[in-house]
């Protein structure tokens, strides 16, 4: 058994699920915000969402279909 490869696999998932809570948790900053004061917000949602596509992470598209209609 390769305790290695264990490893490695099982930090790639922590830091997909990382990448997604912050993409979850940068949306629903961006959808409490309101228009005048979101420019901040969005833009972290988008470097959060550049991570996401990056990795090609479950739903994500989900999250842009939603910020695209708040």
């Amino acid at each position: 058994m390769d305790f290695a490869l264990e490893r490695v696999e099982a930090t790639m998932e922590k830091d997909k699920l990382k990448k997604m809570l912050l993409l979850d948790l940068c949306a629903f900053s961006a959808s409490l915000c309101t228009p005048g004061t979101r420019d901040e917000v969005l833009e972290d949602y988008q470097l959060a969402y550049s991570l996401a596509e990056r990795q090609k992470l479950p739903n994500r598209k989900a999250y842009k279909d939603l910020l695209e209609r708040l």
